[in-house]
């Protein structure tokens, strides 16, 4: 990680704890991007350089794709025969760089307070499940009427959006993200991974045996 990174890392951070203690305080409509710009010491073109929106800043999603350095990369594995569940584990990782590792909670609270944010966070969560599926369609050679990449994009988004509140739970919000931190996620990760593992590979109840199902002849 260079200074770089990690300067810029620090201040996509410092945007979005702003921009959500100013909609607290204020109310989403009761500030401008200047004035958060001013609140963290950047100008306003150094913010669209992060965020395209007021209210992408308060959710924390990037301007920049979290797949679009990637999917190519992610997508040419399947053809190269990698493993589905392998391949999308490195994917999530990779993203977390980009993650939003801010107090979830204030975000809450936003949402819960600003029906037109919660409204923008679905839609967002949606556009990233719709390219997740296609992606994971086109790595695995599926049919556009296949149901499965559809199933997985949303099983594995839910997979990664749990780990990361649980990691959030574990690691206090910071604006530094280091080795340590990474490997923490990835342990974490892993872990939910095989939790997955063992709830699908079970069965769905223990089976009766068969004597106990079979009416006995009352002669």
């Amino acid at each position: 990680m260079t200074r770089r990174d990690d300067r810029m890392r620090r201040t996509r951070t410092d945007l979005i704890v702003q921009a959500r203690e100013l909609a607290l305080a204020h109310g989403l409509h009761g500030f401008t991007v200047d004035q958060l710009c001013e609140a963290v010491g950047i100008s306003r073109r150094t913010f669209f350089n992060y965020f395209a929106s007021k209210d992408d800043a308060v959710i924390g999603t990037s301007a920049k794709d979290p797949f679009e350095a990637l999917g190519e990369e992610f997508v040419a594995r399947g053809r190269a025969g990698g493993k589905l569940l392998e391949d999308l584990r490195e994917l999530i990782l990779h993203t977390f760089d980009d993650a939003d590792t801010a107090d979830p909670r204030r975000l809450m609270e936003l949402l819960r307070r600003e029906p037109a944010l919660a409204e923008r966070a679905f839609s967002t969560m949606e556009r990233r499940r719709q390219e997740l599926t296609e992606l994971i369609r086109r790595h695995t050679g599926a049919g556009a009427d296949d149901p499965f990449p559809g199933l997985a994009a949303s099983v594995v988004g839910h997979l990664a959006g749990h780990t990361m509140h649980r990691f959030l739970e574990l690691n206090p919000p910071a604006g530094t993200r280091d080795r340590a931190l990474a490997a923490a996620f990835a342990s974490l990760l892993d872990e939910h991974l095989d939790l997955a593992r063992r709830l699908f590979a079970a069965p769905a109840c223990s089976p009766v045996p068969r004597s106990e199902t079979t009416t006995k002849d009352p002669s």
